[in-house]
């Protein structure tokens, strides 16, 4: 199991590296614009729900309770959670559940359980299928939010051509203060998620737009039907997949995809 941690540590923090390197390359081939927006007071003008695909090794490890925790300190709490936790056995249903509600103790819950494993890209569709508010965004069930995560999505989609918003994350585990409170958030110029896509359209790399794992927060409205795509040949790379169908639908605008510089999640295992 430590083995099995390590080896996923390193995976993230390559991938970190390799998207850095990236973002380099495009700001630079791009001369990308890029703005400071000031966080204001808590505001509620879109409605949003947390989506988080998970499996029994998350509630035994207590990833998934750290997870759940991070939303319940939220500057802005979200409308809904949606948990859908599969390969799960009957005799651990009655544990899993225990466990997780007691975790998301004050939230607004929707939790589903399925015995049959379930590939993460298929869990996001049945999430999305659930959801009902104006945005929906994804998080992995390992991972946990700055505290300010929710309230900065929510005031980008207060402007109503925003389709979509990715962000940073870190993997230090140093002990540096990275939940200090935010006051402003480093924000790309928006047209430039939309040109790396078209920029990079055609090519086989799926991990050219920056996009290392479950981090995306969608307008339900935008979506045209799109979910992801289930196949076992995408593990690891059907954010990547679902995000370049998304921009292909809205690129060009007048529709606009976000990039915040913020690392707004940690990798908690």
């Amino acid at each position: 199991m430590a083995c099995s941690k390590r080896k996923g540590r390193i995976v993230r923090t390559i991938l970190v590296i390799f998207g850095t390197l990236l973002l380099l390359e495009n700001l630079n081939a791009l001369n990308v614009r890029s703005t400071h927006v000031a966080i204001v007071s808590p505001v509620r003008n879109v409605s949003l729900s947390v989506c988080i695909p998970a499996i029994l090794k998350d509630v035994r490890s207590g990833d998934l309770a750290r997870t759940v925790g991070s939303i319940r300190y939220q500057t802005v709490q979200p409308d809904r959670v949606i948990i859908i936790l599969t390969g799960v056995p009957t005799l651990k249903e009655a544990y899993a559940r225990r466990t997780i509600l007691k975790a998301a103790k004050g939230i607004s819950l929707t939790l589903v359980i399925h015995a049959t494993l379930q590939l993460q890209a298929e869990s996001r569709n049945e999430g999305l299928s659930l959801s009902d508010t104006d945005v929906v965004t994804f998080f992995d069930a390992d991972d946990v939010m700055h505290k300010s995560r929710l309230q900065i999505i929510t005031q980008l989609f207060s402007d109503k051509d925003v389709s979509m918003v990715l962000h940073n994350y870190t993997t230090d585990f140093s002990g540096h203060d990275w939940m200090s409170i935010v006051d402003n958030v480093f924000v790309s110029d928006p047209q430039y998620v939309c040109n790396s896509e078209i920029r990079t359209r055609g090519r086989q790399i799926p991990l050219d737009i920056l996009v290392h794992h479950a981090h995306i927060s969608i307008r339900r409205a935008d979506l045209q039907g799109l979910r992801y795509d289930v196949s076992p040949a995408l593990h690891r790379f059907e954010d990547s997949v679902f995000v370049r169908k998304f921009l292909a639908q809205i690129c060009p605008g007048p529709k606009k995809a976000l990039f915040v510089g913020n690392q707004l999640s940690r990798y908690s295992s």
